[in-house]
């Protein structure tokens, strides 16, 4: 079978058939190209023409998706979640304290003097080193950690991919060093202030806006609000029963001796 095709007011051709579904495939022809072959009694479109029927169909299918494509590029991006400050300050020191309790209790397993250590207040950030490697872990496995799982924050990359260790591990540093000061006073309060008042204008950390970081937030119900206080109130509770006595003896010229008195008899 031989096409003919009639192009700017002028008949040309014959074509092969191939040779037309080649033309229609690289947009050069329409479906409106009036095109005729022997046994037809008029001329035709292309589109009236059954031969051409399934490259046709092929060829629109293709530029709709090319411009389905082309809108969902010109969309704007989706608008980040407001960051959930008190949230975020509430699961990072559950967190910190969990830390702490656990390194507490460990040395008072060892039979080390904890006055000893409490008293070097440069020694009080050796809890965040295990606490780097702990974290990076847990944020690479599960995209999580127990402050953040009990009031629903997880870590995730923008793509939705959990971090890498490497990208975790400088994660939980930068938190450590630039949003807690490393736990030690006066800088603790510093850094707070200005990486809380940074996130909430930036609407992401520092430490996860360079990155490309991103702190998905979910739903909390009740039960994980009181479930949050319970195990807090327990953890607190537990490091007043280790550290109470290093307390009252740093502490012990600037404590009035009723308080004093208090504390002994309630250890009793």
């Amino acid at each position: 079978m031989e096409i003919w095709l009639v192009q700017n007011g002028v008949r040309t051709g014959p074509f092969a058939p191939y040779d037309i579904e080649g033309r229609i495939t690289r947009g050069e022809l329409e479906p409106t190209q009036p095109a005729w072959h022997d046994g037809m009694a008029a001329w035709a479109t292309l589109a009236d023409m059954p031969a051409f029927a399934e490259v046709l169909n092929r060829t629109q299918a293709a530029e709709a998706e090319k411009s389905v494509q082309a809108l969902d590029s010109q969309k704007p991006p989706p608008l980040r979640d407001k960051p959930r400050l008190v949230r975020r300050f509430l699961a990072r020191w559950f967190d910190l304290n969990l830390i702490n309790l656990l390194w507490w209790a460990g040395l008072l397993q060892a039979g080390q003097d904890l006055t000893a250590i409490y008293s070097n207040k440069w020694l009080l950030p050796l809890p965040l080193l295990p606490w780097l490697f702990i974290e990076a872990l847990m944020l690479r496995r599960f995209g999580t950690t127990p402050g953040k799982l009990l009031l629903g924050l997880e870590v995730v990359n923008s793509n939705g991919t959990k971090l890498s260790l490497r990208q975790a591990m400088l994660r939980t540093l930068r938190v450590l060093s630039l949003g807690v000061g490393l736990t030690l006073p006066v800088f603790t309060l510093i850094c707070q202030a200005v990486s809380g008042w940074l996130t909430w204008r930036l609407g992401s950390a520092l430490w996860d806006l360079a990155p490309g970081h991103q702190v998905n937030h979910r739903p909390v119900r009740a039960w994980r609000i009181i479930l949050f206080g319970v195990v807090l109130l327990g953890v607190w509770q537990l490091s007043a029963s280790i550290m109470l006595p290093v307390y009252l003896e740093v502490y012990a010229k600037d404590i009035p001796a009723w308080l004093r008195t208090l504390a002994e008899e309630s250890r009793r």
